[in-house]
């Protein structure tokens, strides 16, 4: 690479699609523009799975993230009375849709994947206590 006649214009293009990839990386930590582009998601699971946009856990999870508790509601009904019923889901609503209950179990099931890839892929990977 370092012998290549082209070596600006190759760094000129790595500096700019590194910058692209950081400011993609901020928005996704922005948890409304998430929630934005999952209600106009137009991906596999939404078109392959007629009725995916009425039972979205994903949608429903991002907006209890951000307190959005009623809109997330129905999300979580239809996705556990789906013929697939969504386990989590159902907890969710066990609960009441108890925010607290939320954050807690989710922090719970993150961290268990965690420890899980962990252990399979041979890395440390620490316990989280946010998201």
């Amino acid at each position: 690479m370092f012998d290549s006649p082209t070596l600006e214009e190759e760094v000129a293009y790595m500096q700019c699609s590194a910058l692209e990839r950081i400011n993609e990386y901020r928005e996704h930590s922005d948890y409304e523009v998430l929630e934005h582009r999952l209600v106009h998601r137009n991906d596999t699971a939404v078109l392959c799975n007629e009725g995916y946009a009425l039972r979205d856990t994903d949608l429903a999870n991002v907006r209890m993230i951000i307190g959005e508790t009623e809109k997330s509601k129905s999300l979580y009904i239809n996705a556990s009375n789906y013929k697939y019923p969504d386990k989590f889901a159902q907890e969710v609503i066990d609960s009441d849709f108890n925010k607290d209950f939320f954050d807690e179990r989710l922090l719970q099931i993150i961290n268990e994947c965690r420890a899980g890839l962990s252990k399979k892929l041979k890395i440390k990977m620490e316990s989280i206590d946010s998201f």
